[in-house]
C-alpha cells in the first residue's frame, strides 16, 4: 500500500523504488485499483522485479460508454494503451460486474478468459450501523402519508449524460396529479443544465432544492431524512455506481434512472427499488408512483438485511485477498535474499 499526499504520496514511493525499495524488500505480489500507479511502478523498477499483479478495475478506462472527457484530450486518447499495458502484465484482472468481465474477455481475446474475474463492490456494515441510528432518529422514516410530501434525494454530481431534467418533469407531472413530492439534489450540477430556470419553468420553486457539496456526515444525515433515493446512471450497461452501495446502508427504496444492464438487474433481482429509462419523463413518472405505492414492500427490513449480507464488504475483502494469495501461489521463486509479505498498492 502506498499512502497519499500527506505522507509523501505515490510519486515519492515510485521515484525511490529503484534507489531504495528494491534493495531491501522482496515484492512478491501487487494488488492495486490505481492502474496508472501500476504502470509507473513497473517503469520505476526498470523491469528489475518479477512481480505478480492483481488489478482491480472499478470502471473501464478504454471503450467508455460516455466517450472521452473534454479535458486533456491527448491523455484521454492514451487510456486504451494504458489499459492494454496493464492487462498484458496482469495475472488477474478483477472487474466489479460480470457484464464488465464479459466485455473484457470479448475485447482481450488473446488473454486466458480465466484472467478476468468478478468481485462486486460492497457496503460497509460499520456505515450501516451509523446510518441506522440516523434513520431511526428521523420522523416518518418508515411511513408515507398524503399530508407529508414524499422526499426524494439524489446525493451526487450531475454532469454530462447524468441529466436530471426528465426527473424534474416527472415530479411536475405527479404534483399536477395531486401527489406531494419534494426533491433534494446534493452535489455539483453542470451549469449547462440551467436547473434554476428549468425548475422555475416547471413550477417547482420551493419544491426542488439544489445544494452544493456538503461534508459526508451532513450528507448522510440529509439522506436519512429522505423517503426515496434517486440514482441517475444512464448509458453504462456494464457498470454499477458506487453510490448505490452506500444507499444500501439506509434500507430505503431506490428509483434507478438507468438503461438496461448491470444496475437495473441488481435493483430488480434484489427487489430494492424501481427502474425507469433516464430520458423518459413519462416512464419516470410511473416509476415514482410505483415506488410510493410499493413503499412498505420495498422498505422491508429483512429484505435489506439480506441485500447487505450479500454485498458485505468483508466478503469482498476476503475475495480480493483470496485472488492475491492465489496469484502469489502461482509465482516463480523470486531471486532476492529473503521473502517478505506481499506489498499491496491501492489508492
Amino acid at each position: 500500500r502506498c499512502g497519499g499526499e500527506e505522507d509523501g504520496g505515490v510519486d515519492d514511493f515510485f521515484f525511490s523504488s529503484r534507489r531504495r525499495h528494491t534493495r531491501y524488500i522482496s515484492v512478491t505480489g501487487v494488488q492495486t485499483c490505481a492502474l496508472p500507479i501500476f504502470c509507473k511502478f513497473f517503469d520505476a523498477c526498470g523491469g528489475s522485479l518479477r512481480v505478480r499483479a492483481d488489478l482491480y478495475f472499478r470502471d473501464p478506462w478504454a471503450r467508455r460508454p460516455w466517450g472521452l472527457k473534454a479535458q486533456n484530450p491527448w491523455g484521454q486518447r492514451l487510456l486504451g494503451r494504458f489499459e492494454r499495458t496493464c492487462v498484458r502484465h496482469a495475472d488477474r484482472v478483477i472487474l466489479n460486474t460480470e457484464s464488465m468481465a464479459g466485455e473484457f474477455r470479448s475485447f482481450y481475446t488473446h488473454q486466458d478468459p480465466s484472467t478476468f474475474v468478478t468481485i462486486p463492490n460492497a457496503c460497509d456494515p460499520r456505515l450501516s450501523e451509523q446510518v441506522q441510528q440516523l434513520v431511526n432518529g428521523t420522523a416518518g422514516a418508515k411511513l408515507l402519508d398524503a399530508e407529508t410530501p414524499v422526499r426524494l434525494c439524489h446525493p451526487g454530481s450531475l454532469y454530462r449524460k447524468r441529466d436530471p431534467r426528465p426527473l424534474l418533469k416527472a415530479i411536475s407531472n405527479l404534483r399536477r396529479e395531486g401527489i406531494r413530492i419534494a426533491f433534494e439534489q446534493i452535489g455539483p450540477c453542470d451549469p449547462g443544465f440551467s436547473l434554476e430556470s428549468f425548475v422555475a419553468e416547471q413550477g417547482l420553486a420551493g419544491v426542488v432544492s439544489i445544494d452544493p457539496p456538503v461534508p459526508h456526515a451532513e450528507c448522510l444525515s440529509r439522506m436519512a431524512r429522505a423517503d426515496l433515493f434517486v440514482l441517475i446512471q444512464p448509458g453504462t450497461a456494464i457498470q454499477v455506481p458506487g453510490k448505490l452501495f452506500e444507499m444500501m446502508s439506509f434500507g430505503k427504496p431506490i428509483i434507478a434512472l438507468t438503461d438496461e444492464g448491470a444496475t437495473a438487474d441488481l435493483i430488480r433481482d434484489h427487489e430494492i427499488g424501481v427502474v425507469a429509462r433516464p430520458d423518459d419523463a413519462e416512464q419516470i413518472t410511473t416509476a415514482i408512483r410505483s415506488a410510493i405505492t410499493r413503499f412498505p414492500e420495498l422498505s422491508d427490513s429483512q429484505k435489506w438485511d439480506d441485500v447487505r449480507e450479500v454485498f458485505d464488504i468483508r466478503r469482498t475483502v476476503e475475495s480480493l485477498a483470496g485472488e492475491l494469495n492465489h496469484v502469489i501461489g502461482w509465482s516463480s521463486p523470486i531471486d532476492l535474499p529473503t521473502a517478505q509479505q506481499p506489498v499491496s498498492l491501492c489508492n
